[in-house]
Parts: C-alpha cells; structure tokens; sequence
C-alpha cells in the first residue's frame, strides 16, 4: 500500500466510514452483530461492501431481529443473511466487520449493532486493524480460529456456516508477520478468567457499559481482579442497572460513580486500567454483566463475546466525565426504568433458512423435534410437504420438492397449525458470486461516469442490458394489487447491478458520514440489546425506518450540470448518444426507460439539445408507458412530475397553442394521468437533484412537490390564465374551462372580447359580470352559445349559433347564424351538458 492506513481510516472509524474507504479490494464482507436492522444495513451498507467487490454475510441473533423479513429486499440474492441462536439460549453477542481482500484486510471488532443507532447516533467504541500481507497480525489468525469454531456453539444452518469459514478463510492466507492486540473471548473461558495479572499496583480503574446485572456480580469480580487504587464507572444516561445496587458496589470498593458528559447514549463497553506497564483496555462487545463476563457461551444462559485487549500507552479511551452522582437518587435520574425480566423460550421452533437445492427447497429449522414440522410455504401455491433429510441435535434439515426463486417469501407450517417465519429464499450461486461491473455506476460516481466517454458508453449499453429484464416470474393473478412490486428491481439488480436501479428508481443514495445528518434522529431515542438473565430488558431501536439523508445517487464534489454547462462538448456528445437510443425505446422496460429520462433531465439542464424535442420523446415514452409494478408505477409517476416542470419552466406563454412545449405539456400529462396524491417526495427528490442549476429555482425539490397538483391536475385554460392574467383586470377561474371577468361598461363586449382572445383553448366559456348586467359566452368549435342576464342576475334570454369562423367577428353585434332561442334560464339539458364538460359551474346562474 503507497498510502500509510493512517491516512484512509480514522480512529475510532464506525462500520459505514470503513466500507466507504474501498482500499481493499474485497472478496468477502463479513458483520457479526446482535440487533439486526437488515433494512438499514441494505441502505447504508450493502451498496458499499458490493461495490468493493465483496461477497456480504449478516450474522445476527435471530430473537433480536428488528425488522420482518417481508420488508427486507436484498437477502437470499446479494447477501447472505444468517440467523442464529447459542445453543445454550445466551445472547448472540459479538459486533464485528471483516472486509478481506487478497492482499489485504480491514478487521473491526466493537460495540455497535447494525442499526441507526449502532453505526451512527450512539456514543460506541471500535478498535479497527488493517493490514498488507506484509504485515498481517496474528490477531487475523486467532480471529479466524474462533471464527471456524463458532458455529459449535450456535444454532445454524451449513450454508451460513459456510459462509462464516469461506470470511475466515480470508484471514489466514498469508502468515502472521506481525503481532496485534489479543482476541479476548469466551467460548470455553469466561473473560474475567482471561484478564492478564497487573503489573504492580493499579493505579485507577475505569468502567464504561450500559448495562450491568441486577447483583453487579461482573463488577465485584472485576474490581477484586485488579483491586485499584481508584476505580471509576462511566453512568450513560439510559443505563441498565439498578441504582441501589450500583451504590452498594460503588461503597463497598471506595468507587466514584459519575454520568457521562454526553447527550448521545453512550453504548461503548469499556474495561481500562493502569499498571506499572501502561494504560491497558479491554474493549468489544461484553458488558459488565454475569452473562457477558463471568459465563462461557457453552454455560446455560451465556453470551457469545468478542473482545480485544489493547496496550493503549498514554491513551485513554474513557468518556468524558460529568457531575459525580453521590446518591442512589442521583443515579435513579439518568438511568432506565426498571423492567420485568424476559421470559427466555428456548422451545419455540424457529426457520434459519430456505435455500434453493437442485430442484427443491432446502430448509432448516431449530425444534425439539422434526416431527413437529410439515409443510414449506410459499407465496401463493399450495403447501409443499417436508421430508427430513437430517438432524443436529435440535437443527434438523427438510427439503421440499419445488421450485421457486432467490428473495422470495417463504414460511414453514407446523403440525399444530402455526408458522414459523418467515425468510427470504437463499439463491446460493448468487450470494457467492462476486458483484459484477456490467454498470459502471457500481464503481463510479455518476458524474465521473458521464464525463468519461469510455464509462459514459458501458453506461448506455448497460442500459440496453437493463431494458430486456423482465421479473422471473410474473403472476398475473397479483397484478396491480401492490403484492409484485419489487420484482423487477430485482430482476434488474441481478443484471446491471443496484445502482443502475437505484437511479432509474429514484432511490436516493445515502452520502451522509456517521457524523452527518440526524434528520428524524432524537438524542433520546437509543438501540441497545439484551442480556436477559442478568439485564432483564428488551430495547430496540425506536425508529421505524432512519434515512440520514437524501441526495443525487453517488454524488461526487461536483455536480453533472455545472459539468455540461462548462464543457458543452460533453453534454452534446451524451444528447446525440440518447438520440441514437430513442429508435430502440419502444420496446423497452419502463424501468430502463427511466433510468434512460433521469440522464437525459441532466443532459437537457446542462445544455446538451439545442431544443427540448428530443428530450420530450424521452419523456413521453415513460407518460406513454405502463408500469408492470407498484414499485416501478412509484418512480414513473414522480420522474414524469419532474419532466412536467422542466417543459414548464420553458414555457413562455401558456395561452400560445402553437408551441411545441405547450403541446407536449398537454400530451404528457394526459397519457400519464397522475394523482398528486401518489407522488413520492422522496423520489422526486432524486430526479430533480441538481436540475435547478440548469433551469431555475422552480426545478428544486421544494417548489416541486408545493407545485405537484398544479403540474399533474390544472387545465390548459388554468394555466393560460398566468399568461393573460395581467391583461384583464379581475379575472378568476369559476370552472376548469370557465373565466369570469368584472366589466365596468357593456358586459356583452367584454364577455365576447375575453372570449375571442381564449377562443383558441376551445372549449371555453366566459361569464362577465357589470352594473348593467351580466353576459354568459361559450365558444364550442363552430357553436357560440349566449346567455343574458339582468344586473341582479335573473337570466333574461338566449341563443345558439353557428359560426363559420371565431367570435371575434362579432364583439360590438349581435353574431348571425341563430338556430335556437329562449327566455329565461339556460334549457335544463344544455346546461347539464355545459356542466359535465367543465363549461358551467353551479356557483353561476343557469
């Protein structure tokens, strides 16, 4: 490496920051972690570690999962998903990335789990090694040791299990040639029994953990190990402990306990004390709890933890320290309330895994016994049943003879009519098959892409690639009903790669940092995870979904559009590319269609087209096309949103049919028929990301969304009033096609010369009103229609015309042509036919 790691990674760096780094080219990501927000993680996470090149495994504890596998849309096909249990009903503990490489790899083992919270808003600890070949620590092999026996103590299934050694494998090619910080664990041994003697006297001793057991049995074994002379414990606010015990222990050791001068939850576990050979840490995923310090993970009710124990010199790695709580009182103000202790339910049969098997459907399921298991359930067919194919201990393995798809939904039905699951189907060869580049924008920023013509052509033909996708398995019976959507994004993902998708989807990329935004995020809201036993608190993350922020996909420093607007050579290069394509479009997906329109809104804004032809056939294609799923009908439905604004932002005069805007305009918004109300702010976010540079403050995502309703739902004669507006004093809209003017003379004048200045927006009515009376006119081609009414507006009289040429010819007279005359008010049927053509509005005499 020409670089020294210094100068890429950052102390301290979360999960997201060593993802983004990409100095390793990556043939295996692996994170371990107890709460699981899989949703986040494909946000935040997936893009990043595929991107690098790596095959992705999640472990997660299974009982801590926080989001439904029906609301997780990339497991089973672009990572491997592992749930799993300790076999001794412990906690599933250990918080870990592993981004290895050949010839070098990142290691991070901490406190954070993968949620909000973990990688983001909570005050947690990481201790991050990263190596050449040249110098790989010892610590890469005994990581890869434990990593190779975990699966002894764990509930899991063969696939995941082999995923685990495939990351582990990673770590033991080259030898160990340097020596790193030990791995502390307790598979066999319990840590406090693997703290290293002191060295001389401890002179201070500090604690930091958000939990501690309900007899503070981990602290009396800790302090009596290093008997320091000051010890120290680090109070989040939200800890888990029971103030009274706290005291006690605080009393007994001559101990200071004090809050955390911190707003975040502080959720980093921290043991550190100073000897006669320097200040020293034990850090990494165990609390100060009896089920994380004092059990192996083979005990009954023990955790699996990870850890490392550092020689950090003069460091210090302690929070800061705020005001000394003295008092049980003083503790009860920062910490949790109290809460009943979970009841643990080692019984319950749980699903591990579905995965595709030759011509069946593998599954493997924890439960005392396999007779209990029957059938394997997949959307929409018929039960399938399960024949047991083998048995470890409480794992049993079943396969059902059937075939089905990577990603979809599944469930497994039991003897006594309930279901465990569910889970997404494992596609075993496209899990482990590295990310492919068949989309430059996988590797690349979308800017950098456009402005070199080599990328920008992989591009386009990706494009090509993108638009013959189709889903695998379309069901007609679930059309429409909202239950497809996703399945061609998936389809399309497998084929050009998620960022491709993402950018014709109008998914926005996250380009937040750890640090970044918190938008949604209150400092109260914490994720923290379970100890049962000994914590006896269920906490999860509170947010229902966390974005931290939107942006234009893999946004770089610069932006396209200020590119094109300084290099037009560029932008007319990429317009003539798209004018090539456009003979090709109709027979193209609608997703391929709007990944094509979201580079031809930048093309267009930055100046590529001396006119907007061409860009209006990009758009009308996507108006013109029919959404194959919810999912798709979404972005189609917000991009044609924004291509309306971008024809109306170059319309000069809204009343001038004879501009090709304006008509395009019209066409637009007729063929796509779109509801304001199903709009998705988010995406529109995306399409229009940076477009205002080129077209003006009306392009940015604010102004659109206010202007959403008046886009997709005003008619022509509505937006012909901002042109003629200025012209006619009091002039409102009574009806979608029905002006209605003050006059301060003859109200039939005025009434005909409004009339003949919109005559060619037919057709179109116009009701002037004045102190000598008021007149009703509408121009229907070759049909004028007159009504007259007295200054009160009691209707005086009638007609119909046949006019071979427009009203102007008749402003001062009365028009020839007469066919039909009455008295009073409107006859009864022309006025409901007037009413239902938008013509008439019940606010208006008849």
């Amino acid at each position: 490496m020409n670089e020294r790691w210094s100068d890429v990674l950052q102390p301290g760096s979360a999960p997201p920051a060593l993802l983004r780094t990409r100095v390793v080219d990556a043939e295996e990501v692996l994170v371990l972690s107890y709460t699981a927000d899989l949703r986040f993680f494909e946000r935040i996470g997936l893009s990043e570690a595929r991107a690098a090149g790596a095959r992705v495994t999640v472990v997660h504890d299974l009982a801590a999962d926080l989001v439904p596998a029906a609301d997780v849309h990339h497991a089973g096909v672009h990572y491997t998903d592992v749930p799993v249990r300790c076999r001794g009903n412990g906690e599933f503990h250990p918080k870990l990335v592993v981004i290895a490489g050949p010839e070098r790899a990142i290691v991070s083992i901490g406190s954070g789990n993968v949620t909000a919270s973990g990688w983001h808003h909570n005050g947690e600890l990481w201790t991050t090694l990263a190596a050449d070949s040249g110098e790989w620590p010892d610590t890469f092999h005994e990581l890869a040791d434990w990593l190779l026996e975990l699966p002894r103590f764990l509930y899991i299934d063969r696939f995941g299990a082999g995923r685990i050694a495939a990351a582990a494998a990673t770590l033991t090619r080259h030898p160990a040639r340097s020596t790193g910080p030990r791995l502390v664990h307790n598979l066999h041994t319990p840590i406090t029994e693997q703290l290293p003697a002191p060295t001389g006297q401890v002179t201070d001793l500090l604690f930091a953990s958000p939990f501690v057991d309900r007899q503070a049995a981990a602290l009396r074994r800790l302090s009596t190990h290093f008997a320091a002379e000051q010890i120290t414990f680090a109070v989040t606010a939200n800890a888990t402990a029971d103030p009274d015990v706290m005291v006690t222990w605080a009393d007994e050791g001559g101990a200071d306990l004090y809050a955390i001068a911190d707003t975040r939850y502080y959720h980093g576990k921290l043991v550190q004390w100073s000897d006669g050979d320097g200040t020293h840490a034990l850090v990494g995923s165990a609390n100060t709890t009896a089920a994380a310090m004092l059990r192996t993970t083979g005990d009954k009710h023990g955790n699996c933890e990870l850890a490392l124990l550092c020689q950090i010199g003069d460091g210090d790695l302690a929070p800061p320290l705020g005001e000394s709580l003295d008092d049980a009182d003083a503790v009860r103000k920062i910490v949790a309330e109290p809460q009943p202790e979970t009841a643990r339910d080692p019984e319950t049969p749980r699903l591990l895994r579905a995965i595709l098997d030759g011509s069946g459907v593998l599954v493997t399921v924890v439960a005392d016994s396999p007779g209990a298991i029957r059938d394997l359930l997949l959307e929409n067919q018929e039960p399938h049943a399960l024949t047991l194919t083998g048995s470890d201990e409480r794992v049993h393995r079943l396969r059902a003879e059937v075939t089905d798809t990577g990603g979809s939904l599944c469930h497994v039905a039991l003897n006594d009519g309930s279901m465990i699951g569910p889970v997404r189907v494992t596609d075993p060869i496209a899990v482990v098959i590295r990310p492919g580049t068949v989309s430059p924008l996988e590797d690349h920023h979308l800017t950098d892409v456009l402005g070199d013509r080599r990328l920008s052509e992989r591009l386009f033909e990706a494009l090509k690639k993108l638009a013959a996708v189709r889903p695998t398995a379309p069901d007609a019976s679930r059309a429409g009903t909202g239950q497809e959507s996703g399945e061609w994004r998936q389809a399309a993902e497998r084929t050009v790669g998620s960022a491709l998708v993402r950018l014709a989807l109008g998914y926005a990329a996250i380009t937040g940092t750890a640090e970044g935004s918190d938008e949604g995020f209150d400092a109260g809201d914490v994720v923290d995870e379970t100890d049962n036993d000994d914590d006896g608190i269920d906490l999860f993350d509170d947010e229902d979904e966390h974005d931290t922020g939107l942006g234009d996909p893999l946004t770089a420093s610069g932006d396209p559009v200020t590119g094109f607007l300084t290099d037009p050579v560029t932008a007319a290069r990429l317009a003539r590319r798209i004018d090539t394509l456009l003979p090709q479009t109709p027979e193209w997906h609608t997703g391929a269609l709007l990944a094509l329109l979201r580079v031809a809104f930048l093309v267009a804004a930055g100046g590529g087209w001396p006119t907007l032809d061409q860009f209006v056939s990009v758009l009308l294609r996507v108006a013109e096309a029919t959404p194959e799923d919810d999912d798709v009908k979404e972005a189609r439905n917000a991009a044609v949103l924004v291509g309306l604004a971008i024809l109306a932002s170059e319309v000069t005069g809204w009343d001038d049919t004879t501009d090709a805007i304006v008509d395009a305009f019209e066409r637009c918004q007729a063929l796509a028929a779109v509801d304001p109300a199903d709009i998705d702010n988010e995406r529109v976010t995306h399409y229009c990301a940076d477009l205002h540079i080129g077209f003006g403050v009306t392009l940015t995502a604010d102004s659109l969304i206010d202007a959403s309703p008046y886009l997709l739902t005003s008619s022509l004669v509505e937006r012909a009033i901002e042109s003629i507006g200025t012209e006619y004093r009091d002039l409102t809209l009574a009806a979608p096609r029905l002006l209605r003017i003050r006059s301060g003379g003859n109200p039939y004048g005025a009434a005909m010369r409004l009339l003949t200045r919109v005559a060619h927006l037919a057709p179109v009515a116009v009701y002037a009103t004045s102190t000598r009376g008021q007149v009703y006119a509408v121009w229907q081609p070759k049909i004028l229609t007159l009504q007259r009414y007295a200054a009160n507006g009691n209707p005086i009289t009638g007609s119909r015309h046949r006019l071979a040429v427009g009203p102007g010819a008749h402003i001062e007279a009365s028009p020839p042509g007469t066919f039909e005359t009455w008295r009073g008010s409107l006859p009864a049927d022309l006025a409901d036919q007037l009413r239902q053509a938008n013509l008439l509005s019940h606010a208006t005499p008849a």
